[in-house]
C-alpha cells in the first residue's frame, strides 16, 4: 500500500514510517522538521494533489500539548482542528479511500463518571481537547469511505524522537538523573497510559489492514492509573525520592475503557499492560539510552513550551519571508 504519514518526524511518526516500511508499504512523510522519507512542509499548506494517489493518510501531525496554562490556544486550534479540516476536504476531492486520525483521551478530560466508552460524549477543557473533538466530528462527517479515529491514551516510551515532557517519561527521566519523582498537589488525578510501541502498532495496522467502509472509533490505552500511583511505581522500581510539588491548577483527570468498534484491536492480538509493566517498560528503554538524553529543566513541560514557542517563532519567520519575497 501507498501511504501518506503526516507528522513523520514526530514521536509517533517516524516509528510508525519505520513500521510501514518494514512491512512493504511505501510511505511518503510530510513534516515541517526533517527526518528520513519525509517532505518538509507544513500541512497547512499541503493542495489536493499532494494526496493523490494514496491508498490511506495517517494524520499524526499537530500541536500536542494540553495543559490549560499556556498562550498557544489560537495556534493549536488552527494547526489540530482547522488544520486536519483542510487535509480532510482535499482527501474527499481526490477521493482518498482511508484516512486514519490521531484523536486523543484529552476529548475525555470533563469526564468524572465512569470510564469513557466509544459511544460517551466528549467533555473536553483544554484546548488541546476541543481541538481533538472538534476535528474528530469533521472526519466523522465527512465522506471519505473508511474514517478511523483513535482516541490514544498518554502515550510513554522513548522512541527516536521522544517527549520528555509526558508524564511517565518524565518521571522517570527525573528519577534516574535527580533521584527525585515530581507530582504536582496531591496526584489522585487520573489517566489512562497507552505505550509507545502498542501505538504505532495500532496506527499501521488501522492504515493498512482491511476494514470495512464507515466510521471507526477505538479507544487506546494498556491502563488507567492516578498520577501519584504512577510515581509510587517508579519510586519502588527506581528507588527515587517521591516529592510533591505545589499546584493551584485544574489538574486533568480522565480514564476510559480499551476498546474498538470492529476487529481491529483483535487482529494485533494485544493485550494491554499494567502500571507495573509499562514503568518496567520504559525504564528499560531509558536505561539504554540516559547518556544520549538532553538536558531537562525539574518541570519538562515548560521546556515543550518553549520548544513550540521557537517554532511558532521559525513558522512566522518564514511565512514573512515568504510573503515578502511574492510582493517583491
Amino acid at each position: 500500500m501507498r501511504v501518506m504519514v503526516t507528522g513523520s518526524a514526530g514521536y509517533i511518526g517516524m516509528p510508525l514510517v519505520e513500521t510501514l516500511i518494514a512491512g512493504g508499504h511505501e510511505v511518503v512523510g510530510y513534516d515541517l522538521q526533517k527526518a528520513p522519507h519525509t517532505r518538509q512542509v507544513d500541512i497547512r499548506d499541503l493542495v489536493e494533489s499532494d494526496l493523490e494517489g494514496f491508498d490511506s493518510v495517517v494524520h499524526l501531525a499537530g500541536v500536542s500539548f494540553a495543559p490549560e496554562w499556556t498562550d498557544t490556544d489560537d495556534l493549536i486550534w488552527d494547526a489540530n482542528c482547522e488544520g486536519t479540516r483542510r487535509l480532510i476536504e482535499h482527501a474527499e476531492e481526490v477521493g482518498l479511500p482511508r484516512f486514519v486520525f490521531a484523536s486523543s483521551a484529552s476529548i475525555f478530560e470533563g469526564n468524572t463518571d465512569e470510564p469513557a466508552r466509544l459511544d460517551t460524549r466528549p467533555m473536553p477543557v483544554s484546548a488541546y481537547g476541543r481541538s481533538k473533538a472538534s476535528a474528530e466530528r469533521i472526519l466523522r462527517s465527512s465522506t471519505i469511505p473508511v474514517r478511523i479515529a483513535l482516541r490514544k491514551g498518554t502515550i510513554c516510551g522513548l522512541g527516536p524522537n521522544p517527549r520528555l515532557d509526558l508524564v511517565l517519561n518524565a518521571m522517570t527521566l527525573a528519577a534516574m538523573r535527580r533521584g527525585q519523582v515530581f507530582v504536582d498537589g496531591a496526584g489522585t488525578n487520573n489517566r489512562p497510559m497507552l505505550r509507545l510501541s502498542r501505538a504505532v502498532r495500532t496506527y499501521a495496522a488501522a492504515a493498512t489492514v482491511d476494514i470495512p467502509p464507515g466510521c471507526h472509533l477505538y479507544n487506546i490505552c494498556d491502563d488507567n492509573v492516578t498520577i501519584v500511583d504512577l510515581a509510587t511505581e517508579v519510586c519502588k522500581h527506581t528507588g527515587a525520592e517521591l516529592v510533591y510539588r505545589e499546584y493551584t491548577g485544574r489538574p486533568r483527570s480522565y480514564v476510559m475503557y480499551d476498546e474498538g468498534s470492529d476487529a481491529l484491536l483483535e487482529s494485533l492480538d494485544e493485550t494491554p499492560i499494567g502500571i507495573e509493566g509499562m514503568v518496567k517498560e520504559v525504564y528499560s528503554e531509558f536505561e539504554c539510552s540516559i547518556d544520549s538524553l538532553p538536558q531537562v529543566s525539574a518541570d519538562p513541560r515548560l521546556d515543550r513550551l518553549d520548544q513550540i514557542n521557537r517554532e511558532m517563532r521559525a513558522q512566522k519567520a518564514d511565512k514573512d519571508t515568504h510573503s515578502g519575497s511574492k510582493r517583491s
